[in-house]
């Protein structure tokens, strides 16, 4: 089961369930070129799309001002996999976790792409629980947790999650770490990355809690950040 949509606009609606445009479950793949996804809802899981189990990949497409309770635009489960470049995601909202995108036991690659003004409880722009993940030469900027993780909320139990050549910008958390939280013994490496003038109570830039935890840093740039 496969869907393709190009130059194809998803705007205003709304799912009584998961994926307010688009729910993908027993191994389907969708692939997204030139897609708009706008001002779409869902009362659950991806105010946007939902994907159980199947693959998404999503090129030079935006994802503008949709809401969800996990993902306010993406919802990646149970074996997901997706690969996105050239994205804009900008203004979602998720009411529980990942602002942007909420990724559970999946794997996401994020390329080229800016993600700004996102928020949610963890995870302002994207949540990882049990999840790899790339994100590669992406900015993050200016988006808001009411609790951890500003940016980024990583939850991998030991899967590795690798941020290269991206850039945190002004990203907050009211709790704890301002660009990227970390948790529950995983492996998380950070290259060639600038982070500038993100805030929260602790850990302006990155909060690392739990046992176990590896964290590998080379080539950050952090000036301006706050705690």
């Amino acid at each position: 089961k496969e869907v393709y949509a190009q130059n194809t606009k998803f705007v205003g609606n709304t799912a009584n369930g998961n994926g307010g445009a688009v729910a993908l479950a027993n191994a389907s793949r969708a692939y997204f070129y030139s897609a708009e996804f706008d001002k779409n809802t869902s009362t659950e899981n991806g105010g946007a799309v939902y994907c159980d189990g199947g693959k998404v990949e999503a090129i030079s497409s935006t994802f503008t001002e949709n809401i969800g309770y996990n993902g306010g635009a993406v919802v990646l489960y149970s074996g997901a996999v997706s690969v996105m470049n050239d994205i804009t995601a900008t203004s979602n909202t998720a009411s529980n976790f990942g602002g942007f995108i909420y990724v559970d036991n999946s794997s996401l690659d994020l390329y080229n792409s800016t993600v700004n003004n996102n928020s949610a409880v963890d995870g302002g722009a994207v949540y990882l629980v049990n999840s790899s993940a790339k994100l590669n030469n992406t900015v993050f900027e200016q988006n808001t947790a009411t609790n951890n993780g500003g940016a980024v909320c990583v939850l991998s139990n030991g899967k590795e999650v690798v941020i290269q050549k991206c850039t945190f910008n002004e990203n907050k958390a009211e709790n704890y770490g301002g660009a990227v939280y970390t948790a529950d013994s995983r492996i998380v490496k950070m290259y060639e990355t600038v982070s500038n003038k993100n805030s929260a109570t602790y850990g302006g830039v990155i909060y690392i809690t739990t046992s176990g935890t590896d964290v590998t840093v080379n080539g950050l740039t952090v000036s301006d950040n706050t705690a």
